[in-house]
């Protein structure tokens, strides 16, 4: 079997990075990125467009974050292996927030020596607060995009973004809560005996979450509207399971639509499928029998 490599130059970096002109290609050394094995993947411009962020892209992996500067863009001047090319933000001053599987680091760009937080439970970048949200050892700490302290709340479990806005678990004697953070307020959205609690739908005052049954394995989803403190929880047909609500939209009125995945049957064959690790299709093939179901759930007749 042969393996297609695609051997980098310089030439492929300026062609990719843009904002370059042919005069300027003549006078750029290549010696950072000659004769390399390795392919580029997930651009990132700071928003001054002073500097740009890639992938090195392997043949089973894309987890080295290199940084160069386009006034020097034949030098690599910062780089770091295990870092997830999902949670890479540039902030609004520049700096540089990137994280990987236990670790999370900020680059106060120019310095290239970056702000570490070791052994994390999970991190992100707040884009609409231009904070940063650091779980470490059941301690949420909120920086500033300078790396600077300015909120700590213990016994937290778990830390949620979604549409840009910080969630967190914490536990109040015998129940969960699920609480929204901003930076003048925290908002207790659910309490529940379950500790596992995902936000599925949220159209702010109205949020959908889904509340894992520790016992059953299945989704408790609950309708929640701030304003009115109405509190509605959906009762499934008997013939439904389910066990990982992902959606709910709604779809007009008190009219919503709950979506979930399902198992399709799957397809006996006689012979035995060999699959290799390099086949694109790989993913697909063990997800081709998984489906999706929706739910029409009206709230009137609830």
């Amino acid at each position: 079997m042969v393996i297609k490599k695609k051997v980098v130059s310089l030439m492929t970096i300026v062609l990719l990075v843009g904002n370059f002109n042919f005069g300027q290609v003549k006078t750029f050394k290549s010696s950072e990125f000659a004769s390399k094995t390795y392919d580029l993947s997930w651009l990132t411009w700071s928003p001054d467009k002073r500097y740009v962020s890639f992938q090195k892209s392997y043949e089973y992996s894309n987890d080295t974050l290199s940084l160069i500067n386009v006034k020097h863009p034949d030098k690599i001047i910062f780089q770091s292996a295990g870092i997830n090319p999902n949670f890479l933000h540039y902030s609004k001053k520049g700096h540089l927030f990137m994280r990987g599987a236990k670790t999370a680091q900020l680059l106060k760009l120019p310095s290239i020596k970056p702000v570490v937080w070791e052994n994390i439970t999970d991190a992100f970048y707040l884009e609409k607060e231009a904070k940063i949200a650091i779980l470490q050892e059941e301690i949420l700490r909120i920086y500033n995009q300078d790396a600077e302290l300015i909120d700590e709340i213990h016994g937290v479990n778990a830390i949620k973004k979604n549409k840009e806005v910080l969630f967190f678990t914490s536990r109040k004697k015998n129940q969960y809560q699920l609480i929204k953070w901003t930076a003048n307020l925290k908002t207790t959205i659910n309490s529940s005996i379950n500790k596992r609690m995902n936000i599925i739908g949220n159209e702010d005052p109205i949020f959908f979450i889904a509340e894992r049954d520790s016992a059953t394995r299945k989704d408790r989803v609950k309708y929640i509207n701030l304003d009115t403190r109405k509190e509605v929880i959906f009762q499934p047909p008997s013939s439904y399971l389910l066990k990982n609500v992902v959606q709910v939209s709604k779809v007009g009125g008190n009219k919503f639509l709950m979506t979930y995945p399902i198992t399709l049957p799957g397809d006996e064959k006689s012979t035995v499928d060999i699959w290799y690790a390099n086949d694109h299709n790989l993913e697909k093939k063990f997800q081709n029998n998984v489906g999706i179901k929706n739910i029409l759930w009206n709230l009137e007749k609830s």
